[in-house]
């Protein structure tokens, strides 16, 4: 340890030596040696030194942190408590505490600490707060608030020193992609002009100032106080709303946009404001149904399995059984109703039962589980037991029900207890689910809903007072559609109601798309972008299940051939095949293929693009079983490949057999080679010789 007096102190508090820790520096020493190997020793000691310097802020840093590690976490807070009682400002101290609190009892008991933490950092301590702000954000992430974890760990980035940066916008990209579910709450989110009389513009603008810094809490505070004294001011109730959300209040921040709607002139920022407001509303609600799952002990768990597999209302989720005698696994299978398939090949499904053997555990347990939503629990269990048995014991209790999920009531149609055969081809499938999605919307335009003054959407279509609730609920829908990974047109149901588009937003040239929330993406001009947010946003519109947006944006990429060259022809090809694949446009599908094929003639490595690209376009393909262009793809391949790499052959074998096509395994067979005679004359024969 550097002894200097005038060096920087070994504590970390930026204070030099001589001013800060040089009177204990032997003793801290001493007590550092003996940490790692006589903990209890080095507590003693420290614990001495504190009593004889209770005002150094290492000391209690260094002691808290001892016990803490100990598992003493009480103990841990009251020294930290105790000392800033004496010392209300001292930074270091405040930050632990506000990571015990923050351990121990959530974002909610740590708030107003740390909010104090970010007012008193001094810009070397900077990347502290950084740290603590990425904390938040992972526990209100944890705790079911997406928007406020994304708006903390944005303001983390921004505390951040250089070096700090790159992983959090690396945390903050694959963040983007878990939270992008919660569709319209994910993004930046924007604070909106505010105008206030003379008297109260201070008050405005240093909440403005506390929020750039993330102290949501104080700002809510300086601005319910200006809501009191202007209480028909829209956007003070919108902007009011946004602190209470990203302070992890959702309840609060509902009651304030629903407000806001109400008092906005412009229409799509109340139609945003109530949507926001109603999504908020359902994530607080206990009406939900949620999916319960219980346990019971076993003795056989491969007869179980197999009498499951053996019955028709049971069907394993992966290919082949993954019980083994000599480790602990398990089967998956799902539980299937006695209705006869449907049409679109799906049937009802219950639930989903598990087996599981512990094998290697001396007290030899297994465990069949069952799980499914509340209505179908007690139907699902029936079953498992009508077909297992003897082999779950007679007498045994299962294990107490516990709660798995839950989803919204209000999103109900939305979640369909189907399965669908495996060997179904895809392109029946996309159908299967495209109707059933149309199925579930036309329930929702005639079912009440309750943030419609419980009229059903076509009714509250038909009341002016009710636009913006309508418009609102249309988002709500889209939204929880995203959730659960179905496609609503949102468009289609504007116009079905009546509802006019959301006007284009421009964005400015300087604007990252990854700051836009992925609501608005649907309102961009795409004609107005640059190339480079145009790239940003093609690589980031699969986020959205919308094939009308991708198609859109693919469009405009083409336009543009600079930006092609840039993204890589190849690459922009296969956009282009998707879209075709998903608008099942077979013809254009190959055309973007033979294009994407012709890209890559440049390419050092061109025999393993053009391999990928003919087994991707056998995938698209294989959609649909009878499309009269997988003969010929097949005996290219064979042709090209199978003899230079023989393992393409059972590669293709396995993609034929998953997607119920082994009728075509002829195709890849090799043609005999006939040998010819020699001439009499002694000459070498050549192909084409009589």
């Amino acid at each position: 340890m550097a002894n200097d007096p005038y060096s920087a102190c070994i504590c970390g508090s930026g204070k030099k030596l001589k001013f800060c820790c040089q009177d204990i520096l032997g003793e801290m020493q001493r007590i550092e040696q003996l940490r790692d190997n006589q903990p209890g020793v080095a507590e003693q000691h420290l614990r001495a030194l504190y009593k004889s310097h209770p005002d150094k802020d290492v000391l209690v840093i260094e002691l808290a942190g001892l016990v803490r590690e100990s598992g003493q976490h009480d103990e841990a807070r009251e020294l930290c408590i105790n000392f800033l009682r004496r010392h209300p400002d001292e930074f270091r101290v405040i930050l632990l505490l506000c990571e015990l609190i923050l351990q121990t009892e959530g974002f909610d008991g740590a708030r107003r600490l740390i909010h104090r933490a970010i007012q008193l950092a001094q810009p070397f301590q900077y990347g502290s707060i950084a740290m603590l702000l990425a904390s938040v954000s992972d526990e209100v992430l944890r705790t079911g608030n997406p928007a406020s974890a994304y708006a903390h760990l944005r303001r983390s980035i921004q505390f951040a020193p250089d070096d700090q940066q790159s992983s959090l916008m690396l945390l903050l990209s694959s963040w983007t992609t878990r939270i992008s579910a919660y569709f319209p709450l994910l993004g930046s989110q924007e604070l909106i002009a505010v105008e206030v009389g003379e008297e109260r513009r201070e008050t405005e603008r240093k909440a403005q100032r506390l929020s750039d810094l993330g102290c949501w809490e104080p700002s809510a505070i300086l601005y319910s106080r200006l809501v009191k004294d202007e209480p028909d001011n829209g956007a003070l109730w919108y902007n009011l709303g946004l602190f209470y959300l990203w302070d992890d209040r959702p309840a609060q921040a509902a009651a304030a946009l629903h407000k806001a709607a109400s008092l906005l002139d412009n229409f799509d920022i109340a139609v945003e404001a109530e949507a926001l407001a109603v999504l908020l509303d359902v994530d607080v609600s206990d009406d939900r149904i949620c999916t319960i799952e219980s346990s019971q002990r076993i003795r056989r768990p491969r007869e179980l399995s197999t009498l499951l597999q053996e019955s028709s209302h049971f069907c394993l989720s992966t290919p082949e059984s993954q019980l083994h005698s000599t480790q602990a696994s398990q089967d998956r299978l799902h539980i299937l109703a006695d209705a006869l398939r449907a049409e679109d090949g799906g049937q009802k499904e219950l639930g989903w039962v598990s087996i599981t053997a512990n094998i290697n555990d001396e007290t030899d347990h297994h465990l069949v589980t069952v799980t499914a939503v509340e209505p179908l629990f007690k139907e699902a269990w029936a079953k498992v037991r009508a077909t297992a048995g003897d082999s779950i014991e007679e007498g045994q209790e299962p294990e107490e029900r516990s709660i798995a999920g839950s989803f919204p009531s209000c999103c109900a149609e939305l979640v369909w207890n189907v399965y669908f055969e495996p060997s179904l081809p895809v392109k029946q499938l996309r159908t299967a689910i495209d109707n059933r999605v149309a199925a579930s919307v036309e329930l929702w335009l005639q079912k009440p809903v309750s943030h419609l003054n419980n009229r059903s959407p076509l009714q509250a279509a038909e009341d002016p007072e009710l636009k913006i609730q309508t418009a609102a609920a249309v988002v709500v829908l889209y939204s929880l559609a995203q959730r659960l990974n179905r496609e609503i047109r949102i468009a289609d149901l504007r116009e079905r109601l009546n509802i006019p588009n959301p006007a284009p937003r421009i964005m400015e040239t300087h604007q990252a798309v990854e700051s836009v929330p992925l609501l608005r993406y649907c309102q961009l001009s795409l004609s107005d972008l640059t190339d480079s947010q145009l790239l940003q946003l093609v690589n980031r519109v699969g986020l959205i299940h919308g094939v009308d947006l991708l198609e859109q944006v693919v469009d405009e990429l083409f336009g543009r051939p600079q930006a092609i060259e840039e993204y890589s022809p190849r690459r922009a090809h296969m956009m282009r095949a998707l879209v075709a694949r998903l608008r099942n446009r077979i013809d254009d599908m190959a055309e973007s293929f033979d294009a994407a094929r012709k890209a890559v003639l440049d390419d050092s490595d061109q025999f393993q693009s053009r391999l990928e690209l003919d087994l991707k376009e056998l995938t698209f393909r294989l959609d649909d079983p009878e499309d009269p262009g997988i003969p010929q793809l097949l005996r290219s391949m064979r042709d090209q490949y199978f003899r230079k790499v023989p393992e393409i052959a059972e590669v293709v074998r396995q993609q034929l057999t998953r997607g119920g096509c082994e009728k075509y395994l002829p195709e890849l067979e090799m043609p005999t080679i006939m040998e010819a005679p020699a001439p009499s004359s002694g000459k070498l024969w050549l192909p084409g010789q009589d």
